[in-house]
């Protein structure tokens, strides 16, 4: 990459909802804080974004002060969450007007925790997707 060109964005790694639900470990390639992130799959892919598409079938807003949506995504393999906020405007509109059931694709930043959380909702899952771009309805109800 040369001074002063936008790094490139990596190819999304496709997963379904049990393999990416199973990736615990997460790693940087090198020691500058702005080195992406990869989450290591049970195949072995190292993911910085990963692709899963399956059915809508819960939204939430579950923001105090700005709107903090939460989206539950489901394959044939398992649930995947999706969350999306003020950094992600796009994205948390397109589930704000989505009403379940739909069918969607999400590309996004996978999120391993790495401290423990205290309190858990319903509807909280331990690895999720912050989206990178819109999330495409594919099919509406």
């Amino acid at each position: 990459m040369s001074q002063g060109q936008p790094p490139m964005r990596e190819v999304a790694q496709r997963a379904f909802a049990r393999e990416f639900n199973a990736a615990t470990y997460t790693f940087r390639e090198d020691d500058d804080e702005r080195a992406p992130i990869y989450a290591l799959l049970p195949t072995g892919a190292k993911a910085n974004h990963v692709f899963i598409v399956g059915k809508l079938t819960k939204t939430e807003d579950a923001g105090n002060d700005n709107e903090y949506w939460q989206e539950q995504i489901v394959d044939p393999m398992g649930t995947v969450f999706v969350y999306a906020g003020q950094y992600q405007p796009e994205a948390a509109s397109m589930l704000r007007e989505t009403e379940p059931p739909a069918f969607v694709a999400v590309v996004g930043k996978p999120r391993v925790p790495t401290k423990p959380t205290t309190e858990l909702s319903t509807f909280h899952s331990a690895l999720s997707i912050w989206p990178s771009s819109t999330p495409t309805l594919l099919i509406d109800g």
